[in-house]
Formats: C-alpha cells, structure tokens, sequence
C-alpha cells in the first residue's frame, strides 16, 4: 500500500511541473500559488485545473515534538449554466510524519487523501471601473485613483466536505463550508483578495 501511495504522489508533482491554462479573458484568471481563492468564475464552457505542493511544519514544546507535512493538492474548476456560478472539486495528497525529539523511537508517519470537498461560487457584485485612458483633455483625471477601487467584487462560496477521504483523514462524516470571497482591484496589476471561511460545519472535528 505504501508504494502505490508513493508513486501517486510522484505521479501528481510530475503533474504540478506542467501547469495547464485555460481561460477566456485576456487574463489568466487563476487561484494558484497560495489558498486564497477570488471571486470571479472560469467562466461558462472552461475546464480548468489547477495544482500545488504544499509544505508545513509545526512544533509543539509542551512535548517536544515537530510534525512534517508535505502534500498536492489538485483544483478543478467549471461552469455549465452562468458566467458567474462556478462548480469546482478540491482534492489534497498529505504525508504526514510525526517525530519526538525525546523518543525517537516513537516517529511516525501517515499519508493518503486529507481532503475531497466539492463546491460552487456565485459572484453576487462585480465593480465596474471607469476607461479612463480615454481621458485625454485632462493629464490628472487620467491619473487620478478611481474611488470605485476600494469596492470589492463579492461572491458567496458553499461547498461539501466529503468522506472519501483515507482512513487516517476521516472525520467521522460529511460536513458543510461556506465562504465570502472578496476581491479589490486598485489598479490594473494590484490586487486584494481576501477570504473568510467557516469550515467542517456540523462535525465535531
């Protein structure tokens, strides 16, 4: 069982070297590097995917113990009716080693599926901005900073936490998550994105 979770997971960092896009504006319209997630929807007609490896690492003084976590984790992203409603699957890989600085002999290690979630996102406001490269009497109406900018687009996100997960990952059920995702975009290549997440909702984990 160990060496086929190896090779699966070797299977999806050779996958996470070749990025794939797809995408019908002018701008790749992409969540990855990081967790944060925007707004805004594929778009209707456009399969996306996208992927990550992952790293953490926590310590616990209180028992002088240091837990290593490496992972993939595997994003998939449509829409079929609306522009702005977007369904996507979440899938994570983990391995887990546990170590104690005092008892070496007690390391261990887990690894498998931690998350299957799938979900969908509906963009309930989208700000539009003013073209103002059109503005050509004027050198500082052109310049000036669109107030319209500090309003972000805004989205409701809900999602299913499910089960098929590996033995060491249950949870002991299926369980909700829903979200606000907000987006500013103060200029042409700066933007805040910021998420709040309620998550494992109905389960005691």
């Amino acid at each position: 069982m160990k060496k086929r979770e190896t090779k699966l997971l070797f299977y999806f960092f050779i996958l996470s070297l070749s990025p794939l896009f797809s995408q019908y504006t002018e701008v790749i319209n992409s969540n990855k590097p990081g967790f944060s997630e925007s707004p805004y929807s594929v778009g209707k007609g456009v399969y996306q995917f996208q992927n990550n490896i992952f790293y953490n690492h926590l310590t616990d003084d209180t028992n002088s113990s240091k837990l290593n976590s490496l992972g993939f984790d595997l994003l998939f992203r449509t829409s079929f009716f609306l522009d702005k409603l977007e369904l996507n699957t979440q899938i994570s890989y983990q391995n887990d080693k546990l170590s104690y600085d005092l008892l070496p002999d007690n390391d261990s290690s887990i690894s498998g599926l931690n998350r299957f979630t799938i979900g969908a996102k509906y963009l309930l406001f989208e700000v539009e901005y003013e073209d103002k490269s059109k503005e050509v009497r004027s050198w500082r109406k052109r310049m000036a900073f669109d107030k319209k900018r500090l309003i972000p687009s805004i989205a409701i996100y809900t999602g299913l936490n499910t089960d098929f997960l590996s033995d060491d990952y249950k949870t002991g059920g299926m369980s909700a998550k829903i979200g606000l995702l907000l987006q500013n975009n103060l200029s042409d290549n700066f933007n805040i994105i910021t998420n709040v997440f309620y998550d494992n909702i109905g389960n005691a984990f």
